[in-house]
């Protein structure tokens, strides 16, 4: 198809807010800005039109056709960003940008703006409750504004784009949505969207997936004593288990009316970490082309909840399994489970 360029000039008063996980991003004032976007068909936008027809988890999110293509679009607008730094193209996960679109609708609904839900909920439980067990992480963005905004395809690309623009124009140590979009172990990205109905305000979210891995199923419910099992499939030869950390919290707080706007950041760790399984803790593991079972056993962990990271490696055949000197540097986060300890 041919490219249509829209022009793009206007003249919006907003307010910028945008959480990240090292902090905050605030900008008042006019802006005007004139862009040129490219408007065009992504090449497999009829793939993921039937893949979304047939999703059926959280189906009350499904996006039409013209969202699905600007999402599209914005991937590729991502992925050229990440090419700046040398960083592999992700690729889009309907289900990612379904997940995350919940999230934006209730904060939306309710009018507020944090990564947790009122459930107390972070992006890592909301992905459990798919049943999926990849890592994944998550980029906040909303413009709050006097005036309305308007709507139409343009303006949401505008918009999309202004969003990855401020990720990327942060600097250390409050750059975490730029080091966020830069990750170079995440493998796809979801995207999601929404305003609200008054026109004042919107939101922008994006949920990195790490695909390395499938689990087999786990329970959602253990007791302390039992031991959790891991069976793992690689997405490659080569690759082995390489740790497994476990952060506990007594449960799931809901968050107060306040902090549904002053908790800026979030964390995948708390305080207590009652599980660190390294290399030569993973008992009777016998490295494999593609396949691992580990053994992990519960000892010692009060009723709440777990949420636990594998840890994964190339060049398996220098994982230290016998013994020896071992670090998360470097390594890929690959998958996260929650489970509740009754």
């Amino acid at each position: 198809m041919p490219i249509n360029r829209v022009k793009l000039n206007r003249t919006l008063r907003y307010l910028l807010y945008a959480v990240t996980v090292s902090g905050i991003l605030f900008a008042l004032g006019f802006a005007k800005r004139t862009d040129d976007v490219a408007f065009h068909e992504p090449p497999n936008l009829g793939a993921f039109a039937a893949e979304n027809d047939t999703l059926s988890i959280l189906r009350e999110y499904a996006d039409d056709i013209s969202t699905l293509r600007l999402k599209l679009l914005q991937l590729e607008y991502i992925n050229v960003q990440r090419a700046k730094d040398h960083q592999p193209a992700l690729k889009y996960d309907l289900l990612a940008g379904r997940v995350m679109a919940a999230h934006l609708a209730e904060q939306t609904r309710e009018r507020t703006f944090a990564h947790k839900n009122l459930a107390g909920e972070l992006c890592f439980h909301r992905w459990a409750h798919t049943g999926r067990t990849d890592h994944v992480r998550e980029n906040l963005y909303a413009v709050f504004t006097g005036a309305p905004i308007e709507r139409g395809n343009e303006d949401e690309t505008f918009l999309m784009h202004r969003a990855v623009d401020a990720f990327l124009a942060e600097q250390p140590p409050e750059d975490g949505h730029k080091r966020t979009l830069l990750d170079p172990f995440a493998t796809h990205v979801g995207i999601a969207f929404e305003q609200s109905s008054d026109n004042r305000s919107w939101r922008y979210g994006e949920l990195y997936v790490n695909k390395y891995v499938d689990l087999a199923p786990i329970p959602h419910e253990m007791s302390n004593g039992d031991t959790l099992k891991l069976r793992i499939t690689f997405d490659k030869p080569g690759i082995g288990p390489y740790c497994f950390l476990a952060y506990w919290s007594p449960g799931l707080i809901p968050p107060t009316r306040k902090e549904q706007f002053t908790a800026h950041s979030y964390t995948e760790a708390t305080d207590v970490v009652p599980i660190k399984e390294w290399p030569w803790d993973f008992a009777g593991y016998v490295p494999n082309d593609q396949t691992a079972s580990v053994y992990i056993p519960l000892h010692h962990i009060k009723p709440g909840i777990l949420y636990g990271i594998l840890y994964i490696r190339d060049h398996i055949e220098s994982i230290p399994y016998h013994g020896g000197k071992a670090t998360t540097e470097g390594t890929i986060p690959a998958a996260g489970v929650v489970i509740e300890i009754k």
